[in-house]
């Protein structure tokens, strides 16, 4: 193929730190454009002092200019002078002109030599003194390089370098103001004030957009960052906080097992060794063990606002954040709220939120103003109050609003062009359903802001809304002003806001009035607590829903038609159309179903609605007094002062594993958002460049360090891979016939030798690319950093299945499958005691239960179900093997404990998510099971439960199952770590 001499081929990507394969790099030249911390410090640094000392930036800029003109002047001396040389004849000494130019080209060589001499000591000058300023643009740098991360948390986080630079002026000016009111003039207190008013200016521009859970990670991680570059947080802290390893050297004491799980005692003996810490940490394993007073400081409700136990109390707050991490991680996101106090100020948690108006006032009109949305939010009345102030009438057509869906593509992009040339307001509501004209949007709205042709409208304005998405263009979301769109969060926020809906008092209408306002105000109510009961994760709901104020309407709608056509209020027909189709329509899950029908039958029955006013629906909130909507709602308003579990009939310790889940998504998010390199400066806000941050919650000191740890774990993930089990062995032994309990087995000894020689092989990869023996490929990049974070690679857990596990307690558990099965294969008979837990798949064995039980009796598998008798006993305690059926182990609880003296579910006292006493699963008839006074539990594999169910065993119970139910009471296989 014939190439033309000036052919040249340029390619864009639009993606933030693309990986490309070594072939790529071998055959393009990669010019990365990213911007990085250290460019992104220069240009800050010319702005402050164009602000501050504009005579500075001016000296600055000439010099730069002037040594620039006298490099080219140079270069193009020796140009001429060479042309010269090649063009001359004969004896050069005897050309006069060449000789003359020669002269001419040395003198002018050593006056730019000299000139260039005085041009670098001016510089040192200059540099100097602009070092005063240094902090203010290294600590604007930092925000951004955390900022710049937050993409990694949620797609819609992406903004542009430029916008980011105009806030970042507009802060300084507004604390130049600020300081001449308070007469700071100069000197480091003016500095201090600048680093305090850029970061506040930067924080509530950055804080409209980014959801209230983001806030803290940002936060988080800008302090954090401080910390690490002043040196008051020592790297291995930052490294054990982030990640909280757990070392596991025994069975865990039996004295500390009623109030410590195996993860926080794993994590007090990792503390231990942690090198450069306080002779203390080594301490506390034999302190747990030896004394009450850490237990009594971790029954706390809030452990982060007490002393420490005796001389515990010296330590620095960064060391008590570490004990807390350990000890209460549930409390972890309010110990850093505390620490960002303490460092930082409160500035960073404020609430920044200002009328749309006054952003448009701060915004170029050809910016689109984004609203990121959360369910529930609608931002057309924000846009409807901001038109008319500024006088945009909606009835005059000067307010365009479309709904996009099929079809409208066409009429949003009329609508824009002619609002762009005639000074109108468009708003497209939910654009991130149009995948693919979005795109389109993206175009659109470039070739108006790029074309010089175009003349666009001082009053024009675009808005959209949309749900974070992470096919978004980037370039129309760094074009775009971002606003977070959220409702008032809280029980009685949502509570207000739904009965808030009926001031027409539609009751009054009705021949049922009383029945009616009690039944509209108890179904607001249900609505709030539907809503909130997210917040606790997936005890609350196994799956989020959008429930939504229209599902209210439409229950109430009904409501009115059902008490107008009855003699009587038909209380089941209610609770079935509410619970089954209404809000139901949205309900997927078929135990988020059974809790949705339990909240009816405990709201929608008469004992409640046709009792005295007064009447208590929960704790602090009863039946109002009055009919009237005003007295009503100034009611709901004096009342709810708790929003805890109680509100929502939940087990009191379900929203400490709400806000442990919550920390450590936080922290992983973290390892995400925080700064992936420290580059080398001259003010105190920057450290040595060789402490890298490596992504995977490491901070590391040199390579050669780095590969010697990276080899000796996986070293020693080596070492911990099972030995391939002799299945074929196995076979000869079986024969052709095996016994379902043979089959579930051999095929987990399958399973596990599969597994072991993908984890031997990858390894063996990475291995190998550490010592520069193969390529080092993005894969293996991946894969040790899969394992310096203590996760479990992708590869790995494809095979094994779902787990909440980290990588080291995972890989003690395939070594307890190992020895499991090992046995299994020696005497191909069952173990006294089976671990549920080592199972790939548990529900095959629980199947096997049931398939030998039916093959003995000769009786229909669909006649046949599970049965379970919880025991007193531990493992150890089983020297047998059972009567009927087989002991299992493995289950924990939440949302109850298994009371071994009155042998049925209890309430939560103490320490929720303990281990269930091995239990007898059998197989019996469905004649001959009574299951009354049962709870039906289901049995999940992890705490995400939704789509990781397995089963359903019923526990007794003294109570009503539907207590059980609204706790969100469920055995989980894999949940104690």
């Amino acid at each position: 193929v014939t190439v033309h001499p000036a052919y040249s081929l340029f390619l864009r990507t639009g993606v933030a730190s693309p990986k490309f394969s070594p072939e790529i790099y071998s055959r393009t030249a990669v010019v990365d454009f990213s911007v990085t911390e250290q460019g992104l410090q220069e240009l800050l640094l010319s702005v402050v002092v164009a602000k501050e000392k504009p005579e500075l930036e001016e000296s600055r800029a000439k010099l730069a200019n002037d040594t620039n003109q006298m490099t080219i002047s140079l270069l193009q001396c020796e140009d001429i002078l060479l042309e010269q040389l090649s063009l001359a004849d004969g004896d050069i000494l005897q050309n006069e002109k060449l000789v003359r130019t020669l002269e001419s080209a040395k003198q002018q060589s050593t006056d730019m030599v000299i000139a260039l001499k005085e041009a670098d000591k001016t510089r040192v000058l200059l540099k100097s003194a602009l070092e005063l300023y240094a902090p203010i643009a290294n600590r604007a740098a930092l925000v951004y390089m955390c900022l710049s991360s937050l993409s990694k948390v949620d797609p819609m986080y992406s903004y542009s370098i430029s916008a980011f630079t105009n806030q970042f002026e507009r802060s300084i000016t507004n604390t130049q103001t600020l300081c001449t009111t308070s007469g700071s003039h100069g000197g480091q207190q003016r500095i201090d004030m600048l680093v305090l008013g850029v970061t506040k200016g930067i924080f509530a521009y950055i804080s409209r957009s980014l959801f209230s859970r983001h806030r803290i990670v940002l936060a988080s991680a800008l302090t954090f960052s401080v910390g690490l570059r002043a040196g008051t947080i020592p790297q291995n802290y930052m490294n054990f906080l982030l990640r909280c390893p757990s070392k596991i050297t025994g069975p865990m004491p039996t004295i500390v097992q009623d109030w410590l799980t195996e993860k926080q005692w794993g994590a007090i003996q990792a503390l231990g060794d942690i090198q450069g810490g306080p002779a203390a940490f080594s301490q506390l394993a034999d302190e747990c063990l030896d004394t009450m007073r850490w237990r009594v400081w971790c029954d706390h409700p809030t452990p982060e606002t007490e002393r420490l136990p005796g001389d515990w109390k010296l330590l620095t707050n960064i060391e008590k954040l570490l004990l807390i991490r350990c000890l209460r991680n549930d409390r972890m996101i309010s110990a850093t709220r505390l620490y960002i106090y303490e460092t930082m100020g409160r500035f960073l948690f404020e609430d920044y939120g200002i009328p749309l108006s006054d952003v448009l006032s701060e915004t170029p009109n050809v910016s689109p103003i984004l609203f990121i949305l959360s369910p529930g939010a609608d931002p057309g009345r924000s846009v409807s109050l901001a038109a008319t102030k500024h006088g945009i009438s909606e009835y005059a057509g000067a307010l365009v609003t479309i709904s996009m869906g099929q079809g409208q593509e066409q009429s949003a992009e009329q609508a824009i062009a002619k609002a762009a040339k005639d000074g109108q307001w468009v708003l497209l509501h939910n654009v991130h359903l149009m995948r693919t004209w979005i795109k389109t949007l993206d175009r659109q709205m470039t070739s108006l802001t790029q074309d010089p042709t175009v003349i666009i409208h001082d009053q024009f304005r675009l808005f959209l809304s949309a749900e974070p998405v992470d096919y978004f263009p980037i370039g129309l979301l760094q074009a775009s002003t971002k606003l977070v769109d959220e409702p008032p969060a809280g029980l009685k926020a949502n509570f207000t806001r739904a009965y808030g809906l009926y001031s027409s008092e539609p009751w009054e209408q009705s021949t049922k009035p009383q029945e009616y306002h009690a039944l509209v105000y108890v179904m607001c109510f249900f609505h709030a607590v539907a809503v909130e009961r997210a917040k606790f994760g997936p005890s609350g709901w196994n799956r989020r829903y959008p429930f939504n104020f229209e599902d209210l309407i439409a229950c109430t709608d009904v409501l009115a038609g059902y008490l107008e056509n009855r003699p009587r209020v038909p209380w089941e027909d209610l609770q079935y159309v509410f619970g089954q189709i209404m809000y139901g329509g949205h309900i997927t899950d078929r135990w988020d179903s059974r809790l949705c029908m339990a909240y009816l039958a405990r709201f929608i029955n008469p004992d409640l609605i046709d009792g005295p006013p007064g009447n208590e629906i929960v704790g602090g909130v009863t039946l109002p007094l009055t009919r009237s909507h005003a007295e009503t709602m100034a009611m709901i308003q004096e009342s709810l002062h708790e929003e805890g579990p109680r509100m929502f009939f939940m087990s009191p310790l379900s929203e400490n594993r709400a806000r442990a889940s919550e920390a450590t998504n936080m922290f992983q998010n973290l390892i995400d958002v925080m700064p992936r390199n420290q580059h080398s400066g001259t003010t105190a806000d920057v450290q040595d460049s060789s402490n890298a941050f490596n992504g995977a919650g490491v901070f590391e000191d040199d390579t050669g360090a780095i590969t010697a740890q990276q080899s000796a774990m996986i070293a020693m993930l080596l070492g911990a891979v099972p030995e391939p089990l002799a299945v074929g062995d196995v076979v000869d032994r079986l024969g052709n016939e095996m016994t379902p309990f043979q089959h579930v087995f051999y095929q987990e000894c399958e399973r596990l030798n599969k597994l072991s020689d993908v984890m031997r092989t990858m390894l063996d990869e990475a291995d190998a690319a550490l010592r520069g023996a193969v390529t080092m490929t993005t894969e293996i990049e991946l894969f040790i950093d899969d394992l310096q974070g203590d996760r479990i690679p992708l590869k790995w857990l494809a095979l094994w299945g779902e787990t909440k596990r980290p990588l080291a307690a995972w890989t003690m558990l395939i070594a307890d499958a190992n020895t499991q099965l090992s046995s299994w294969a020696m005497d191909l008979m069952n173990p006294k005691a089976v671990n549920l837990q080592c199972f790939f798949v548990p529900i095959a064995f629980l199947t096997a239960i049931q398939q030998d039980t039916a093959l003995r009796l000769n009786t229909e598998l669909d006649l046949m179900a599970l049965v379970v008798e919880v025991t007193k006993k531990v493992p150890a305690q089983i020297d047998l093997h059972a009567r009927d059926g087989c002991f299992v182990y493995g289950p924990s609880l939440e949302g109850a404990v298994w009371d071994t003296t009155a042998n049925c579910l209890a309430e939560v006292t103490n320490k929720d998510g303990t281990p269930m006493p091995v239990m007898t699963v059998r197989c019996l008839p469905l004649s001959k099971i009574d299951q009354s006074d049962c709870y039906a539990c289901p049995m999940y594999g992890t705490t995400s439960r939704h789509n990781t169910y397995i089963t359903t065993l019923h526990l007794k119970t003294r109570v009503p199952p539907s207590e059980w139910i609204l706790r969100g009471t469920a055995l989980i296989l894999d949940g104690a770590h």
